[in-house]
């Protein structure tokens, strides 16, 4: 017979030893799966994109239990980098299951967006940047989508602001603006006018111009003014920039897709 309460604590301690020992024991393919993993990963971040869905794919087709959520979103992710964003839309909103993290339905969110963005589908990629943001799972991927949302104009603030849209351009111009928007707009205009004449070829999609007040101003609100986005074809520009600076940037990029770039050609 045991002492009073030690019984008790018996009990207590086995079933506390039996609860690590099953947490503690998967099995082989379960382990196997997680190596697997873990490798897919490692090779995304060394920037092995064309390895990554290679090898993706393969373990996806296996289709064991647990498998897909994790490996669906690192060859979502993948695909983004490599401009094949009709699949990666497919492979991203797999990821999106409520059995998923809340980080990786969060970063899936985050790159959906920017997929739906170049896919073509602007209030798509609005809705899943705008839901990665509020999901706030990570801190690093909530400042991503609210940057994301910022640079590409999903951002509230951009309300506040005149928008002109052209055929060529949607220009965005700040209140705090001196220069008039229709003084802008003719501006650009003239300037995408001389620089496809040059180029002789209009660009494959309407370009984004922010126009702000100041450098300043941009880094208020953590956006880098005096830059375009050429992928994106995207451009913050500060008012008293020349207007076709920028946008020769975005016909350089969409037109000739150099496959190396030099600050002279590019810049001077």
């Amino acid at each position: 017979r045991l002492p009073p309460g030690r019984g008790v604590w018996s009990c207590r301690f086995v079933l506390a030893l039996l609860t690590l020992l099953v947490a503690g024991t998967s099995s082989p393919v379960a382990q196997e799966l997680s190596a697997a993993q873990k490798r897919l990963w490692a090779t995304y971040q060394n920037g092995e994109f064309e390895t990554v869905i290679e090898n993706g794919t393969r373990l996806l087709e296996r289709q064991d239990e647990g498998a897909p959520l994790r490996t669906h979103h690192i060859v979502g992710r993948a695909l983004v980098a490599t401009d094949q964003h009709g699949r990666a839309i497919s492979h991203l909103k797999q990821a999106l299951s409520p059995d998923a993290s809340a980080p990786t339905r969060a970063w899936s969110l985050n790159f959906l967006g920017k997929a739906h963005y170049q896919h073509g589908n602007v209030a798509a990629a609005d809705s899943a940047l705008r839901a990665s943001r509020d999901l706030r799972a990570s801190e690093n991927c909530t400042r991503s989508s609210a940057r994301w949302m910022r640079v590409l104009g999903f951002d509230e603030m951009y309300r506040k602001w005149t928008r002109i849209e052209t055929d060529p351009f949607l220009l965005f111009v700040s209140p705090n603006v001196a220069v008039s928007p229709d003084q802008l707009r003719a501006r650009y205009q003239s300037a995408y006018r001389n620089i496809a004449r040059f180029f002789g070829e209009e660009l494959d999609r309407r370009v984004r111009i922010f126009v702000w007040a100041s450098q300043q101003e941009g880094k208020r609100h953590d956006v880098d003014v005096g830059f375009a986005n050429p992928e994106y074809a995207v451009i913050h520009a500060e008012v008293s920039q020349t207007s076709g600076h920028e946008l020769a940037h975005v016909f350089e990029d969409r037109v000739l897709s150099p496959a190396h770039q030099t600050g002279l050609v590019s810049e001077g």
